[in-house]
């Protein structure tokens, strides 16, 4: 018996995010050497929340989302609905026609969220995965001081993740409930069954996860993890055994890197500073753009970074061109790169080009005009003093008569 968590149940229902073909695959495979796949209730619903909260996440990128590199989508983007939109865009399965809210569509009724999805489910996942509650499954309660146990360590992991950041206190603790009742449901199922065999998977019942949080908890608890898996450890067995077909390509892709984590997180300001300018880094690798980053953009961003602070303790006094040299600077720098534009921002330019070019114009017919009235300044005093002269002359001659 399997039963799927939320992360992983996500990745398979998205289909166009990359994963969802391997894990679908996965799942069809359990199925056809007769394995039992189980979706709990209550991961339907966490599916629905992250459904629901999926509008924010995609507003908060905006149309940045689009000029980001996969790199980056895959470690900062936390919506598994909003990295979908992302990479069906990228591929051409969605056309730029579709909004992000016509594509949630696919996966999201408000009115009916739990029959919706579920009716999704059916159609995505292969025949004969039940959705239902796991605990049911069991003959005997789960003890209480292991619920309480287990839930405060879930609960100290889950406060440390990111996500938690955009989740209230109550959802924290709900989550952590509902995680804690899914691996202590899936412990006590295996202990109900025969006793493990001592081969690979010779238990009754496992969790398919990616997460380690289940791990460092039941560690804590005094508990013995004997239940969760991960996905590309479940593929690599069938894949020794024949039962799936993969690439390696593929299946390298389900592991994330560490060194790659680490160089997003590293150059994620700068990045955001990028996108705020409207330039696009999507085509562009993390070794590329750290390298150019390191040659010349980094510093250009930070000049523009600190002008911006200027214009920002200024307020109402500030200069309103404060920041506009570095900002053309760092366009400027980025496109001697290869770095394109997003296309508003290609007709403001030019708008700004022509106005520029229009104050030029203008100020170059005023310096003319500035000339011209300086020659009649010079051209009346002269009159002036020849005028005086004659004046003086026509005086003498009236003295002398």
């Amino acid at each position: 018996m399997f039963i799927l968590d939320t992360d992983f149940i996500l990745d398979c229902l998205v289909q166009e995010c990359p994963r969802s073909t391997i894990h679908i695959s996965l799942i069809k495979t359990l199925r056809g050497i007769g394995c039992r796949v189980i979706i709990p209730e209550s991961c339907v619903q966490e599916c629905i929340t992250h459904a629901s909260y999926s509008s924010g996440v995609y507003n908060h990128f905006g149309p940045n989302l689009l000029s980001l590199s996969d790199s980056f989508i895959d470690e900062k983007v936390g919506n598994v609905f909003v990295r979908g939109y992302y990479y069906g865009r990228l591929k051409g399965d969605i056309s730029p026609h579709i909004s992000f809210e016509k594509y949630l569509e696919n996966y999201y009724e408000p009115s009916v969220p739990n029959r919706f999805l579920s009716d999704a489910i059916q159609t995505i996942f292969p025949a004969g995965v039940e959705i239902l509650n796991p605990t049911k499954l069991l003959t005997e309660t789960i003890p209480e001081d292991q619920m309480s146990a287990m839930c405060s360590e879930l609960f100290d992991l889950i406060l440390r993740s990111k996500k938690s950041e955009y989740r209230s206190q109550y959802e924290n603790k709900e989550l952590a409930e509902t995680d804690a009742r899914l691996f202590l449901s899936a412990l006590h199922l295996n202990r109900e069954a025969e006793a493990p065999s001592g081969h690979i998977l010779g238990g009754h019942c496992y969790l398919v996860t990616a997460s380690g949080r289940y791990l460092r908890s039941a560690n804590k608890v005094g508990l013995r993890d004997v239940v969760t898996t991960r996905p590309q450890s479940l593929i690599a067995l069938l894949d020794l055994i024949g039962g799936i077909k993969i690439t390696p390509t593929e299946f390298v892709s389900l592991f994330e890197n560490p060194l790659l984590i680490y160089a997003v997180n590293q150059a994620w300001d700068d990045v955001q500073t990028l996108l705020n300018s409207g330039i696009v880094l999507q085509g562009k690798s993390i070794a590329r753009l750290g390298w150019d980053l390191n040659q010349g953009l980094h510093e250009q961003i930070a000049a523009l970074t600190d002008a911006d602070a200027r214009a920002e303790s200024a307020k109402e006094v500030a200069d309103l061109n404060i920041g506009d040299d570095e900002y053309c600077e760092l366009l400027k720098s980025a496109a001697s790169r290869g770095y394109k534009r997003i296309l508003e921002l290609d007709f403001l330019i030019k708008a700004v080009e022509t106005a520029q070019n229009d104050v030029r114009a203008k100020a170059e017919a005023f310096d003319e005009l500035l000339r011209k009235h300086e020659e009649l300044e010079k051209a009346i005093t002269h009159f002036g003093k020849r005028k005086q002269r004659y004046l003086r002359k026509i005086a003498h001659r009236i003295k002398k008569e």
